[in-house]
């Protein structure tokens, strides 16, 4: 019996500090439109986004959706091991249900965290990339190495230009289910949250 308590309360640990921590490289690739398409505002006191106001009746429903796609194409099989353009689309409108194809480039679609623009790209190699970009004006470089350290999942990088990234790849290879990337996306909400409060304070 406490031997079972034991390991019940350490998983419990295990999964809070998981959920609490937020790590990707850099891609060679500036988003479509340059560092102004990841960030709707330029200059002033940069905006924290307010937290995620989709109901859990309303995941549901976009899950079933996705599943359903996926068996049109591999029956019985909700997993994915690469993504369309299209279904990247569906996913973001889980999210955001005004995300689009982006119009600097067809290859990313726009979503939005409060004020500021997120883009998803599908890689056909079997991987999906979530990125904010912004110009670093003011802020102080050392916040991304800072970030970094501390933080998992989610990378802050700094251009030579002086731009801020903050991405993340989540791969698919050997098959992912809609849920899976769901969780992925709003990991990254909740991480994204966290480093524009960050952003915030050290530019107050």
């Amino acid at each position: 019996m406490t031997r079972t308590l034991l390991l019940v309360l350490a998983l419990e640990v295990a999964l809070a500090g998981w959920w609490a921590l937020p790590s990707v490289h850099a891609d060679d690739e500036e988003p479509a439109g340059g560092v102004a398409a990841g960030a709707a505002k330029a200059g002033g006191t940069f905006e924290v986004p307010p937290p995620a106001e989709v109901s859990d009746e309303e995941v549901s429903k976009a899950l079933a959706v996705l599943r359903a796609a996926l068996d049109e194409r591999r029956p019985g099989l909700h997993l994915y091991t690469s993504l369309d353009q299209a279904q990247v689309l569906q996913l973001a409108q889980v999210m955001d249900p005004g995300a689009v194809v982006s119009s600097g480039d067809p290859r990313d679609v726009e979503l939005h965290f409060g004020q500021q623009i997120v883009l998803l790209r599908a890689d056909p190699r079997g991987s999906l990339r979530i990125r904010h970009s912004m110009k670093g004006e003011g802020i102080p470089p050392e916040l991304a190495n800072a970030w970094n350290y501390d933080m998992r999942f989610a990378t802050c990088s700094v251009d030579p230009d002086g731009n801020f990234h903050f991405q993340r790849d989540v791969l698919l290879i050997g098959g992912v289910s809609p849920e899976n990337l769901l969780e992925e996306l709003r990991l990254f909400r909740s991480q994204f949250i966290e480093y524009a409060k960050r952003i915030a304070e050290a530019t107050k």
